[in-house]
């Protein structure tokens, strides 16, 4: 085609294809080192054929679909860009699950940007997708908007992200709103430990119902005795994951006045291991039974969609 060297700069694409992206990039060892997070050996680039087969495939694999008068049929596309992403190491199991979302995959030059800038940022491209396949489609920018975002609430976004990259689909609105209510219940249990250190090592917290983190937080105030809430993040952050009706059940046996070490608390939860619909059921006739302080039943009935009776 028009390969001259396996090491060129990014071309323009021919103003005659009117579905092709206005640019097209072109793999090189110096813009694509986010390959060897994939497996794949970057000297192979060296070889004009590889490179050609590549950028070749590139090009086939970032025409955009169900538009009239292109030259290159469905199949080509579709197939250029899983034989791409079969060479440059994205495992079957990966393709499959993002062809769920997407059977047509996505467009190539797409996926060589976003995952050239995720590299720059300090994200690992393969881990993400096999932890994520729908991050395949994020785009170039997207990317960046979504580590600006962490970035501008204090908090590091490659540490969120390696650690969930599923935190990459959240509202910015969303996360400040959930960090400022973690900051709040923290300050009200006088919990001295760092909200941001909790946040980056447990991002799945982010993701949490509101009312989930408000309920565990009374259930400390109410039921744990003063000194084990302040609880350091590493023993703090098991619990944070475990469903809110373990807590609910453990709790049965107990009253207010019989205050429990957090961290035991913690244990007896961890027990209460059934399927989740009988997990619920028992915890709701708990709390309607009244075994519970009057502000955890009604937080926790109307967390399960129970009107309070």
């Amino acid at each position: 085609m028009f390969y001259n060297t396996p090491l060129m700069k990014s071309r323009e694409y021919d103003p005659s294809h009117e579905i092709a992206p206005k640019y097209l990039p072109v793999l090189s060892q110096k813009e694509d080192t986010w390959m060897t997070d994939f497996g794949f050996d970057l000297s192979e680039l060296s070889n004009i054929d590889t490179a050609n087969k590549l950028n070749s495939l590139i090009e086939k694999g970032s025409y955009r679909l169900g538009v009239r008068g292109q030259d290159i049929s469905l199949p080509e596309v579709v197939g250029a860009r899983q034989e791409f992403l079969h060479w440059v190491g994205v495992d079957s199991e990966t393709v499959n699950k993002f062809r769920t979302y997407s059977k047509t995959l996505t467009p190539l030059d797409k996926f060589v940007d976003s995952m050239r800038v995720m590299h720059g940022l300090g994200l690992n491209g393969h881990y993400i997708i096999k932890s994520s396949p729908l991050a395949m489609n994020h785009s170039a920018e997207s990317i960046r908007e979504s580590v600006a975002n962490f970035k501008s609430i204090g908090l590091d976004p490659v540490k969120i992200i390696m650690h969930q990259p599923s935190t990459m689909y959240y509202a910015p609105e969303s996360v400040q709103a959930k960090k400022q209510l973690i900051e709040r219940y923290a300050r009200s249990l006088l919990w001295s430990g760092d909200v941001k250190e909790l946040i980056e090592s447990c991002p799945s917290i982010l993701g949490f119902n509101s009312n989930k983190i408000k309920i565990l937080s009374l259930i400390a105030a109410d039921y744990a005795t003063s000194d084990s809430r302040n609880i350091e993040t590493s023993l703090l952050k098991p619990l944070l994951r475990l469903p809110l009706e373990q807590f609910v059940i453990a709790l049965e046996s107990h009253d207010e006045s019989n205050k429990i070490d957090l961290v035991e608390l913690g244990r007896m939860a961890q027990k209460q291991r059934k399927p989740q619909a009988e997990r619920k059921a028992e915890a709701i006739e708990i709390a309607t039974s009244g075994n519970l302080t009057p502000r955890i039943v009604i937080k926790y009935l109307g967390y399960a969609g129970i009107e309070a009776s």
